[in-house]
């Protein structure tokens, strides 16, 4: 699987979940500076991030992970699935408080550097991403 297809698969299977709020594309892919290796950064909104790190086997809907580690950046939890045969992707599981305001000083930190909104149920992501661009203090 090509990175670009699995944007996609994850966007499609994030659509049919109705407990996934928001899913975004971050880093290098968002910026469109990514290398031939470089990993596919998602940042995922859900009602229930538990469900999500609990149980990971819903990262094989995506390939097969020839390994997987989990890890922690406070507001989010990163699965990072390194795919046989596809790419490394990062996903980073968390709850709606993410896109709340005010911001997080992490989450800014994440939208400055790159973000593509690949869904957002409920425009909260959307709101986020415009507030950190108008540079309005994120209120």
């Amino acid at each position: 699987m090509t990175a670009g297809e699995l944007v996609k698969a994850v966007t499609s299977w994030a659509a049919g979940r109705a407990d996934v709020v928001s899913v975004a594309l971050v880093g290098s892919r968002a910026r469109g500076d990514a290398r031939l290796d470089s990993d596919v950064d998602f940042v995922i909104v859900c009602a229930r991030p538990e469900l999500y790190l609990q149980e990971l086997t819903w990262i094989s809907r995506f390939g097969v992970a020839r390994a997987v580690s989990i890890e922690d950046w406070g507001n989010v939890q990163s699965v990072r699935a390194f795919y046989s045969g596809g790419p490394e992707a990062e996903y980073g599981i968390t709850s709606t408080e993410w896109v709340s305001f005010p911001l997080d000083e992490g989450t800014v930190t994440v939208l400055q550097n790159g973000v593509i909104v690949l869904l957002d149920r409920d425009g909260s992501l959307t709101r986020a991403v415009e507030s950190v661009f108008r540079n309005d203090s994120y209120t």
